[in-house]
């Protein structure tokens, strides 16, 4: 109830947004929101799919020492990786003016979301639906109505400042949450050990994950590149509409789907994982065609309610957008069955070649499609990944036509 609620409020923060805002302030929250969701992975050197992937393999009385290693790398990793980000700024990626709040949201982020990630792997996935409802819908649904009511919050100042309030209550509870959980030995010596081998997997995995989500950060900038601010705030508004499917998708199933895949795939439970994948497979086509045809049929209402022509007259790029989440969630259905065999490098593979295939194919068809080269391009890009990772599982996992056959 709550993770729907969560990200409802999040869908309809998107076109409270373009009613509210100016298209330029729209176009700005898109590229910090965007570059923040990006960087998250970057800070924790995607650490958590090493880490989560132990923790559920380990007996609960480990938990708390490892939990308390991956919070040293963290620190190191944060002393490392924040002052890279300096460079978005000097190089007029992004403005000063939103420096500060850049970083405070970035750090509450990324913390709130691994606190999530571990109370999931720890098997307490409704403490982690509150998480998720302080960070991206608690602080929308305070927003929209007092941006209604008080034309003086209609700024983006106000935005962050919500936004902020919203992710350092969920790091809070979460905190307090995870300190609670079994007794902490702070004198054992952290496991350096432990941490190595982790950042051994992990950096191949973040080139991937960085990969895939460079192509709904990179996009951003794309556009405000060719078309300027103005398609920018139009292309934030549809491409938001598809994050929503998207969210939904990570949130309500691949999340709770992905961990009964790892368990039977290291027990050898060839059933087992059959039945995971078939399920993942038809939850998440549920859920993203009956959110494709809502998010296609409320659009006309919703843009007459917003009554800006630049949204209007850049309607067709909702359509990519919702092309594109199409192929993401079959490709990610794929993606989880490989990645609990253990398929790391064709992970990488699919997904930086599939960056590639996306920067080449937007300098192509730019001079034809203009702005719609983009979320073109990242179609050409999902479906590229989506076949090298269904070829991958295939390969990895044969059927049993045997036992494909008594199960029909």
């Amino acid at each position: 109830m709550l993770r729907g609620i969560a990200l409802g409020a999040k869908f309809l923060l998107t076109f409270a947004l373009a009613r509210f805002l100016e298209p330029a302030d729209v176009g700005l929250y898109g590229l910090v929101f965007a570059t923040t969701t990006y960087l998250q992975f970057a800070l924790g050197l995607d650490f958590y799919v090493y880490a989560n992937r132990e923790l559920i393999g380990a007996d609960s009385h480990l938990w708390t020492n490892m939990m308390r290693d991956q919070g040293v790398f963290l620190m190191i990793a944060y002393v490392i990786v924040l002052p890279l980000c300096l460079a978005l700024f000097v190089l007029d990626f992004l403005p000063w003016a939103v420096a500060a709040w850049f970083f405070a949201l970035l750090i509450l982020e990324h913390i709130g979301h691994e606190l999530s990630r571990l109370l999931i792997a720890m098997s307490r996935p409704v403490l982690a639906t509150v998480l998720l409802f302080l960070r991206a819908g608690a602080w929308i649904l305070v927003l929209i109505p007092a941006m209604w009511l008080n034309p003086a919050m209609r700024t983006l100042e106000w935005v962050f400042i919500s936004w902020a309030a919203g992710a350092g209550c969920a790091c809070l509870l979460g905190a307090i949450t995870i300190a609670r959980i079994g007794r902490w030995d702070l004198h054992r010596p952290v496991d350096w050990r432990w941490i190595v081998r982790g950042i051994g997997v992990s950096i191949p995995l973040l080139v991937a994950t960085l990969a895939l989500r460079g192509l709904s950060t990179f996009d951003r900038y794309w556009v405000e590149a060719i078309g300027g601010l103005q398609a920018l705030a139009a292309y934030v508004l549809f491409v938001g509409v598809a994050n929503a499917i998207r969210a939904f998708l990570d949130a309500g199933v691949f999340v709770f789907g992905y961990p009964a895949l790892i368990k039977a795939a290291r027990s050898g439970d060839e059933p087992a994982f059959r039945v995971g994948m078939r399920n993942l497979a038809w939850h998440a086509l549920l859920v993203t065609v009956a959110l494709a045809i809502a998010a296609l049929v409320l659009i006309g209402p919703l843009l007459a309610w917003i009554d800006r022509p630049v949204y209007r007259e850049h309607v067709q790029l909702l359509y990519w957008t919702i092309l594109g989440v199409v192929l993401y969630a079959a490709g990610m259905v794929f993606h989880y069955g490989i990645y609990a065999h253990n398929r790391d490098a064709a992970i990488v593979r699919s997904n930086v070649t599939g960056l590639a295939i996306f920067v080449v194919s937007v300098e192509m068809l730019r001079p034809w499609l203009n702005v719609l080269a983009v979320p073109v391009s990242v179609c050409v890009a999902y479906a590229w990944i989506l076949i090298w990772k269904a070829l991958t599982f295939f390969r990895t996992q044969p059927l049993n036509r045997d036992a494909a056959l008594n199960q029909s």
